[in-house]
């Protein structure tokens, strides 16, 4: 027989094995122990007594306790009264509990709490069965206030403020404000983007429990520039380029924040290749495509149209054919020689023979192999190769040697 007492944190539960012989009728009574109690006080940064605060524990083994969090059904938590106290009562003194204190617009510190020791693994407070006094330290949140607006000072509803933990996220406002909650300190470096504009940074200094203002912040819609993209050989215009894309950095950027930058598409409409939201100059514009070589340029002023003269570098024809001569559909590898093998290319070549442009000149590894359908195994044998800056060259690989069968 096992009964079960509800509590507001714990439900305390008591058993005894009971036999009944045929047709009898037995009065039983169970004996429930009060266990220890604890009880203790939540504060804030100051001192003073926080009221309404949820207490919610476990036991850090994953072993049934009885404890009940606000998330389970029946007891909503324990909560502090209007002086800030609270008793923990059916603590087990062979055990271990961690236990959490929350209320909003504050955040749990166990590291500045008496009474018990920050928990490693769970995070919390790890407490037992004691007579000392608890004292559980929340501080309160920070609050990052500001007001979104573009260059005419109409407010941007629909924005994102990111570079904190916690502050990862959108936000819509139809007055372009917004106030955020933040626990951290120190300095930091805010964004905020939106659609249509370029990303506004801010560097901030944080203070734990101190509200920051950031004031209006406008948004730059930044300046489009056109790109006469030109063959650095010949003159002529190039159009149709694969996998065109631009990088930015600015003469502050961090090597870090180099690394890091993600490259974008550039626009094609109409045969004319744009870059749209751009920063205010100087800058250093990357481009790169399938093929061309990598560029640079320096961006000093602001312009409609830069002209950019790519390298197409030399004509490559890779080509795999079959002890005969006969050309055969393959899978074929491009890689930097040297100690660790990069690989630059690597795609199929379904007709035995693929053309590529924009290669930088050096010692490669060619590599080949039949597609996964193939009939048939084919072993082809690597082979290094010299790519020139300029002109046509073409490459054959055929295949090894038979095996002979012993």
């Amino acid at each position: 027989m096992r009964a079960v007492v509800r509590g507001d944190l714990m439900d305390a539960s008591v058993s005894r094995p009971i036999t009944f012989q045929a047709s009898e009728h037995r009065d039983v009574s169970l004996r429930m122990e009060a266990g220890h109690e604890r009880s203790g006080i939540v504060v804030d940064g100051a001192g003073q007594p926080l009221a309404d605060v949820a207490i919610t524990a476990e036991l850090p083994e994953d072993a049934p306790s009885g404890w009940t969090t606000a998330d389970d059904e029946g007891p909503s938590g324990l909560r502090t009264g209007a002086d800030g106290r609270f008793t923990l009562r059916g603590l087990v003194p062979s055990r271990r509990y961690i236990l959490w204190a929350s209320l909003r617009g504050y955040t749990f510190r166990p590291g500045r709490s008496q009474g018990g020791e920050p928990g490693t693994e769970q995070g919390g407070l790890e407490v037992v069965a004691s007579e000392a006094p608890l004292q559980l330290v929340l501080e309160r949140d920070g609050r990052l206030r500001g007001r979104v607006v573009g260059p005419g000072g109409q407010a941007v509803s629909a924005f994102e403020v990111t570079g904190l933990q916690g502050l990862e996220r959108p936000a819509e406002s139809p007055d372009g404000t917004f106030d955020l909650p933040f626990s951290a300190s120190g300095p930091a470096t805010l964004t905020v983007t939106a659609k249509g504009f370029m990303p506004l940074m801010r560097a901030v200094t944080l203070v734990e429990g101190v509200d920051l203002d950031l004031g209006v912040l406008t948004l730059d819609p930044g300046w489009t520039l056109r790109l006469d993209v030109r063959d650095a050989e010949t003159g002529e215009a190039l159009s149709g380029l694969e996998y065109f894309r631009a990088g930015i950095t600015r003469p502050g950027d961090s090597d870090l924040a180099r690394a890091l930058a993600r490259p974008r598409d550039v626009s094609v409409r109409d045969g004319v290749y744009t870059l749209s939201q751009l920063p205010p100059p100087p800058f250093t514009l990357s481009l790169q495509s399938r093929s061309t070589r990598p560029f640079e340029q320096q961006v000093t002023a602001r312009v409609d149209t830069l002209t950019v003269a790519l390298d197409r570098g030399a004509t490559v024809r890779l080509t795999v054919q079959d002890r005969s001569g006969k050309p055969q559909p393959a899978h074929i590898s491009l890689m930097e020689a040297g100690s660790a093998l990069m690989t630059r290319y690597v795609g199929p070549a379904p007709s035995g023979t693929l053309i590529l442009r924009g290669v930088e000149p050096g010692e490669y590894m060619l590599r080949a192999s039949r597609p996964p359908d193939a009939e048939e195994e084919t072993r082809f044998t690597p082979r290094k190769i010299q790519i020139p800056a300029r002109g046509e060259v073409t490459f054959t690989v055929e295949p090894g040697p038979p095996e002979v069968l012993k």
